[in-house]
């Protein structure tokens, strides 16, 4: 893919000889318009006609795009901005159940398990002297434990 832009010699040279070539057309143009007068001004008016017609195009054109500007204008006010009104209705719906779901669900939730956790500690320090758990630590490379293998009796098996 480098080379592609690579110049050989040979397409250094076509270039520049097709340069020259280009320079020596437009060198021999204004020799030949200058010599010769009445050619010179029909090539001017040719011009002349060219160059507004291109400018009445493109005023064409600028025209056109301001009718699209003002349609997308009036697309924009009349059907995107209901559907905002009612994306910011249903964003204040959602906040007010979130809001009602965790005054009335999810707090009293929380105390009661609190409390019953509370009641259980009291319970098993008052009848029991408190029970020893077990931790929770799941079997794998992280906790020590090597991993049983499918053919090992119980007690062959690691304990976690």
């Amino acid at each position: 893919m480098d080379n592609f832009f690579q110049l050989t010699r040979r397409h250094k040279i076509a270039l520049a000889l097709a340069a020259l070539l280009v320079l020596a057309l437009i060198v021999l143009t204004f020799v030949f318009l200058a010599n010769n007068p009445p050619i010179t001004s029909v090539v001017r008016d040719l011009f002349i006609i060219v160059l507004a017609v291109q400018l009445f195009v493109l005023d064409l054109m600028v025209i056109l795009l301001l009718v699209q500007m003002v349609k997308l204008m009036r697309f924009l006010v009349t059907e995107l901005m209901p559907v905002v009104r009612d994306i910011q209705t249903t964003t204040g719906t959602v906040r007010g159940t979130a809001e009602f779901m965790s005054e009335s669900v999810v707090s009293p939730t929380i105390q009661v398990v609190s409390k019953l956790a509370g009641i259980r500690g009291s319970l098993d320090a008052a009848l029991g002297g408190g029970r020893r758990r077990r931790s929770r630590q799941p079997a794998g490379p992280a906790s020590g434990a090597e991993p049983s293998s499918p053919g090992a009796s119980p007690a062959e098996q690691p304990t976690p």
